[in-house]
Formats: structure tokens, C-alpha cells, sequence
């Protein structure tokens, strides 16, 4: 979780500081509101009891999240909260948002088209005997219904008893255990 920008608004008057971050976590899914907590009160040094989370905020698919928190005086000190302790990125404009939404747009779509091609050139190579006598059942119960009976499907020989007693340990989705039960 990588901290991407960051907003700091100070209200004297209920003396908090409103902080708003925007996260990039790549590969990763949307930070835990615990997770937020530990690692910011770390880093700036604050008590977790001083942070209040307002919201985390994530679109479907994107590897950014906004994040709202609040944090008061602690009531153990009479300091009064002061500016940031470490340099404000520079906030970018809105048009630089719409910028990153086509970006990651454009990531997307380049992702899918080389997922695409991969599994076009699995698709067109030939396993060998060694590698069929050691085909992963376990991916294969990991993707939809669909594409998993496909690839079984597409199998010569398959283990069901293996396929079953993966499904089991995976998803164990009743309907498509019930499919490989009466495969046997």
C-alpha cells in the first residue's frame, strides 16, 4: 500500500486534521480499515485511539482506494495538532483524474488482451506425456463452473476423485460437485 496523494485540512476549532489519501495497492486487495490504522499510526507517530477511519473508498477493478480519516489531539497532551511532518505531494487537478481513470483503463485492457494471448498459446501448444501425468487440478477448480468443465473437457484421462477432493478443499461449490460426482 503505497500512498499515491495526500490532503490535509486542519480545524483549530475541533482541533482534528481531516486526511485524505489515495492509496495505489497493486496486486493487492482494497486495505483493511485495521490495516489503514496500524500502518498510519506508524508512520506518523499517532495513537491508533486518535485516528477515526471516515471511509475507504475503492472503484470495482481499480488498484486505488481514497481514504478518509480524522485525527484529534490526544487528550494525554496539550500540543496542539501541527501541519504535516513530512512534505504534501502535490494534488493533481480533476483532468489528471480523468487522465488516470483512462490509464488504468488502458492497463486493464492491456492485461486482459496478454491474458488472452496466453491462454491462446497454451491453448495451441501440445503437452507433453510428462506434463499431462501432472496436470493441476487445483487450478482448474479455481476458475468459473464453466471454464473448469472446459478444461476438463478438454483433458484425456481425468482424475475426478482428484478434481472432487480439490473442489472440496477450494471453493466446494455444490453444484459443481455434484457434476463431478456424476462424472465418475
Amino acid at each position: 500500500m503505497d500512498v499515491i496523494e495526500k490532503e490535509v485540512e486542519v480545524n483549530p476549532l475541533l482541533e482534528t486534521k481531516d486526511i485524505k489519501l489515495v492509496v495505489s495497492h497493486a496486486g493487492e486487495s482494497t486495505p483493511s480499515e485495521e490495516d489503514i490504522l496500524a500502518k498510519y499510526s506508524a508512520y506518523e507517530g499517532i495513537e491508533k485511539e486518535d485516528i477515526e477511519t471516515k471511509g475507504i473508498y475503492s472503484r470495482y477493478g481499480s488498484y486505488k482506494s481514497v481514504i478518509k480519516l480524522r485525527v484529534s489531539a490526544s487528550e494525554d497532551t496539550d500540543e496542539p495538532l501541527e501541519e504535516e511532518k513530512i512534505p504534501e505531494k502535490e494534488v493533481k487537478p480533476e483532468e489528471s483524474e480523468e487522465e488516470e481513470e483512462k490509464e488504468s483503463e488502458d492497463e486493464a485492457e492491456e492485461a486482459e488482451e496478454s491474458e488472452k494471448e496466453e491462454s491462446e498459446d497454451e491453448e495451441q501448444e501440445e503437452p507433453s506425456e510428462e506434463e499431462e501425468k501432472e496436470v493441476d487440478y487445483e487450478s482448474i477448480v479455481d476458475n468459473t463452473i464453466a471454464d473448469a468443465k472446459k478444461e476438463i473437457e478438454d483433458l484425456e484421462d481425468p482424475d475426478f476423485d482428484s478434481l472432487l477432493e480439490a473442489e472440496k478443499e477450494n471453493k466446494n461449490r455444490k453444484t459443481f460437485v455434484s457434476w463431478l460426482e456424476n462424472q465418475k
